[in-house]
This record gives structure tokens, sequence and C-alpha cells, in this order.
């Protein structure tokens, strides 16, 4: 076997950070360490999945000022997170 110990990445789990073992992840949930080099990519390998997330309020709110300013912050802090991603993916 490659690796001696395969956890599943869940929120809080330190165990990849304490060089233990290969954390199983969601791109999107680990996306924030592997940015910042608290983890790192041992395989170019990933696998596409059908889930996303959706933003949604009711559509009598969605263009209330302060909904439409948290969504459009929300998706600019996304896209910003996706370029940083992509750029740190590609060095693996």
């Amino acid at each position: 076997m490659l690796f001696a110990r395969v956890g599943v990445f869940r929120k809080g789990s330190a165990t990849p950070f304490l060089e233990q073992g290969v954390a199983l992840a969601r791109t999107t949930l680990a996306a924030w360490d592997l940015i910042n080099g608290r983890l790192v990519r041992p395989f170019p390998d990933s696998l596409p999945l059908s889930k996303t997330y959706w933003i949604i309020c009711p559509k009598a709110t969605s263009s209330v000022p302060k909904i439409v300013t948290f969504r459009n912050w929300l998706l600019s802090e996304a896209a910003e997170d996706a370029r940083r991603l992509k750029l740190v993916l590609r060095r693996t």
C-alpha cells in the first residue's frame, strides 16, 4: 500500500496537519488549506462531483441591497479562491 493511513477530511480534523496520513476531501472544503500550504496534493488525480453549492433566498428579497451585496461579495470571494487554487494545483 502506498500510504500507511488514509483518513476522510472533516472540518476540524487535525490528522493531515500532523503529518499522520492522507486526507480525502472535496477540493472546495480543503481549498483554503491548499492555498495556504497547510495541505498538499500528493498526486494530481481528482474526481469531478455533480454536487454544487447554491445561493438561495426568497424571490421577494433577492433584490434587497444587503442581500445583493452579500451575494456579490460571496461570488467574488469564491472566484478569487478558485483563481488562487488553480495556481496552486498547477504546481502539483
